[in-house]
């Protein structure tokens, strides 16, 4: 009789049980369709999407060469508004400055994730180097990520006097994962007049002061995106750019034209170099903007791997391996040819 009695409250513990991991699971399913908001929420609570690596051999060696300026407040209508200001020990005279932008699948990540690659190019290139963070989605939206590197680049136009060693009519702009996406929109936006009037934005740069681009491991056709095969990376994209663009079907809009790059280039766009993984990236991505600048005649370069090795996304980052070294090097000897 007890062990009957025993076997009942254990139905009934199990029946409870079910029934709320039933409301849970139900409870998800409705608010993954209802918001963004959940899942950006929990993609921004997982480790860094960088996946910053050891800093690099001689580390000690590139600090005591350059003087950084952290969590420099810059105007903004927006929150998030921090950069780090990297600039070379001694004074070499005015010297290019680069603007980057973080990745993070617009919902999260930090000017942090390249602190070990600003010190290493500002100690050995001689370039200063602007790190700017900015408010994610799905709390600022499509195009406030772009407003907001406008923004930071304000900044420095305002306060030359303050900061000499700038040459803010030698600018480069770079960004990985999304923050390559939003940088090369920010470009468009400079070189594209009919893009800045659809918009509604006022470009800040003359394209002859954007000297080059840097673009690592970033979507650049945006409209493409949710035509992913696998029914997970592609439930991932819709939530993700849900959250950027603010819209359930942002596939279809004006928005993802605009932020498709592929469709926004013209011949004033500046040389440009490219780089991604081939495993869970988005290399046909830059492969179909480098087609598509070498068009228009803008010089690019690129580094790409072949199938004998798996090189991931974010991989220029893990500045100790091999690929990450060719990557930094390559993207210097382009740099210096523009500088």
């Amino acid at each position: 009789m007890r062990m009957k009695k025993v076997l009942r409250v254990l139905q009934g513990v199990g029946k409870w049980i079910g029934f709320v991991l039933l409301a849970f699971i139900t409870g998800i399913v409705i608010s993954f369709n209802t918001s963004p908001k959940l899942f950006a929420s929990m993609i921004a609570q997982m480790p860094q999407l960088a996946k910053v690596g050891p800093s690099p051999k001689g580390w000690d060696q590139y600090e005591v060469q350059v003087h950084r300026t952290a969590n420099i407040t810059y105007p903004s209508k927006f929150t998030n508004n921090t950069l780090d200001l990297y600039t070379p020990d001694k004074n070499q005279g005015k010297q290019p400055v680069i603007f980057w932008l973080h990745g993070g699948a617009f919902v999260s990540g930090s000017k942090e994730a390249v602190r070990d690659w600003a010190y290493k190019m500002t100690a050995t290139q001689g370039y200063n180097m602007v790190a700017v963070n900015y408010e994610v989605a799905p709390n600022a939206q499509y195009p406030d990520q772009i407003i907001q590197l406008g923004e930071a680049i304000q900044y420095f136009k305002d306060h030359q006097a303050e900061y000499p060693q700038l040459d803010m009519n030698r600018i480069i702009i770079g960004g990985d994962s999304a923050g390559a996406q939003m940088a090369s929109q920010y470009i468009a936006v400079q070189t594209n007049p009919k893009l800045a009037k659809e918009m509604n934005l006022t470009p800040q740069l003359a394209p002859k002061q954007i000297i080059a681009a840097v673009l690592y491991c970033g979507p650049y056709d945006m409209k493409t995106l949710a035509t992913i095969q696998n029914k997970a990376l592609q439930f991932m994209v819709n939530q993700l750019g849900w959250a950027y663009m603010g819209t359930r079907d942002w596939v279809n809009t004006k928005q993802a034209q605009e932020s498709s790059t592929t469709d926004q280039v013209t011949d004033d766009f500046p040389p440009t170099f490219l780089t991604d993984g081939n495993t869970g990236s988005f290399e046909g991505h830059a492969q179909k903007l480098a087609s598509v600048l070498k068009e228009h005649n803008v010089p690019v370069s690129t580094l790409f791997f072949g199938p004998n090795q798996a090189v991931y996304h974010e991989y220029q980052f893990q500045l100790r391996s091999k690929n990450a070294v060719l990557a930094f090097n390559q993207t210097a000897a382009f740099l210096n040819q523009y500088r």
